[in-house]
């Protein structure tokens, strides 16, 4: 049983893959790719000829880190962009099944529009979550691409550092 490791552990990294590498963190690692897909947005576009958009956005998915273990994630996050770019605050559960879910924060996000889409990235404090992970701390760092207008798929990584 995996959760039984896991919980074991005084550290756990998932590692992503692109500019996020398992060196970074200096340890052992497991890469978890997630596309996240729209579950809704409330977005409002203003400014001249509509180049300003600010609102809510949420998205969740499942993916399989390097060990075959899946792990869901739901990301809900305030977007404050000009023409296509800006910044956003996020809030993202990673569940790592068994009642393992840890939850962390930012208000730190950058989105880049792209010539197809738009590329984003994040670093996350953990606040803390359920089950083994209750009284979790460390960071997430987030990058995902979008190839698609607001509120399409996002190919997304994520690194988790967990200290209990």
């Amino acid at each position: 049983d995996w959760s039984s490791d896991v919980c074991s552990s005084d550290l756990l990294l998932v590692a992503g893959c692109g500019d996020l590498t398992a060196s970074s963190y200096g340890a052992e690692a497991h890469t978890v790719n997630v596309v996240l897909t729209s579950t809704g947005k409330e977005v409002h576009q203003f400014g001249t000829a509509d180049t300003k958009t600010a609102g809510a956005t949420a998205f969740e998915g499942t993916g399989t880190d390097s060990d075959g273990h899946e792990v869901s994630v739901v990301l809900h996050a305030l977007i404050n962009y000009a023409s296509g770019s800006g910044e956003f605050a996020s809030v993202i559960a990673l569940d790592f099944g068994d009642g393992n879910t840890v939850v962390a924060y930012t208000t730190h996000g950058v989105t880049t529009k792209t010539s197809d889409g738009a590329h984003v990235e994040a670093s996350y404090a953990i606040q803390g979550g359920t089950g083994a992970y209750q009284s979790a701390t460390g960071t997430v760092s987030y990058v995902g691409d979008r190839h698609s207008a607001l509120g399409g798929n996002v190919q997304s990584t994520f690194v988790v550092s967990i200290s209990k």
